[in-house]
């Protein structure tokens, strides 16, 4: 009897940890990120959602072999590149990023370069992307761009 308790919360145990309160994937992410185009919509932080205006676009693109590159443009014009890679479902890591430096005044772009370096998670649905930091505490949400 004393086993079978054991047993059921063991299981419980595992069971508990893989649920989440944010809204599942429509697809997993091997490959379904290849290929993508997404601008960055808003940074949402401990303290609140920074979002981003009209003159200050950011862009993310994922290319077939496995890197990333992107540019800023209005406020900031600068362009960035780097890898990724998928381990699990909804694991990603973004290393090797480098960027031209030019001056950004008033713009979120360094915030989100330095943020884009720490992302350790991954959720996509069709109309967004949410790349999430070492904590969860920091968000980059995305809206796909055609």
């Amino acid at each position: 009897m004393k086993i079978n308790i054991l047993l059921c919360c063991l299981v419980l145990m595992m069971l508990v940890p893989s649920c989440k309160m944010q809204p599942q994937l429509t697809e997993p992410l091997t490959g379904s990120l290849s290929s993508s185009r997404w601008q960055l919509v808003r940074i949402d932080t401990a303290g609140g959602s920074i979002l981003l205006n009209q003159a200050d676009t950011v862009l993310l693109r994922f290319n077939d072999d496995q890197s990333i590159s992107g540019e800023s443009h209005g406020l900031c014009r600068n362009t960035y590149f780097g890898i990724y890679s998928i381990s699990t479902a909804n694991s990603i890591r973004v290393d090797s990023l480098v960027s031209t430096e030019m001056a950004c005044t008033n713009s979120r772009y360094w915030h989100y370069h330095s943020l884009l370096g720490k992302v350790r998670e991954c959720q996509r649905t069709s109309l967004q992307l949410r790349l999430y930091g070492d904590q969860r505490s920091q968000v980059l949400v995305f809206r796909p761009v055609q």
